[in-house]
């Protein structure tokens, strides 16, 4: 009868709720481990001469053999990011931080594999698998900020495609490129954007074939 399966909805609700919480702290926990990459360290220290200095740092200034030597900085502003959440919370600072774009990052992907057709359950685990494929990558160092802004353009890019997002949604791209390329270099967008302009060109021109 109908309350019959009124429950039995309420159950599977209930089910996938707790698949999607389980597969959240599972991507919480596993996200969570000391600072084994000694590149941060040289990161927080360019970060915290910038905010002392007030000026970008484009040279060496910690090589003795290297002093002065000029480098193109592209990650001058995911350092100061970095920098400041150290100098207000320490390691918890940082790890606070990672932690928020792990978190932004698993509900830009779950929201896309939604967008997409997929049931709760499946997008849950799926994003559960991808992070875990890279979890050697989630330390905290500017390529942070490179998995969340690849994630939300795949986001606004996917939900535009699947109809769920308006057109004005992609007028974020150019502001998401320009800040991106400040956090740790925009070729990763450009790469993704250029790929999804060709592929989308492509099944374009397989489906007008297939009508002709």
């Amino acid at each position: 009868n109908i309350t019959n399966i009124m429950n039995i909805a309420v159950n599977i609700s209930k089910a996938e709720s707790a698949v999607l919480l389980v597969a959240f702290i599972s991507v919480t926990v596993l996200v969570i481990f000391p600072i084994q990459d000694p590149d941060t360290f040289w990161h927080l220290a360019n970060g915290r001469a910038m905010v002392e200095e007030g000026r970008i740092v484009n040279e060496e200034i910690f090589s003795y053999t290297k002093a002065g030597a000029k480098f193109s900085n592209h990650e001058w502003l995911a350092q100061i990011i970095l920098f400041l959440a150290y100098d207000k919370g320490g390691t918890c600072g940082l790890l606070s931080l990672k932690l928020i774009i792990v978190w932004l990052i698993f509900f830009l992907l779950y929201k896309t594999a939604r967008f997409s057709g997929a049931g709760r359950v499946f997008s849950a685990l799926l994003v559960l698998t991808v992070i875990y494929a890279g979890i050697t990558r989630y330390v905290e160092r500017p390529e942070l900020f490179s998995l969340l802004f690849i994630s939300l353009m795949i986001y606004l890019l996917y939900g535009y495609r699947a109809g769920r997002l308006g057109w004005r949604t992609l007028l974020f791209l150019p502001l998401i490129m320009l800040f991106w390329d400040f956090l740790h270099g925009a070729v990763y967008g450009t790469v993704f954007i250029v790929a999804f302009a060709a592929g989308e060109t492509m099944d374009g021109l397989l489906k007008r074939h297939q009508v002709e």
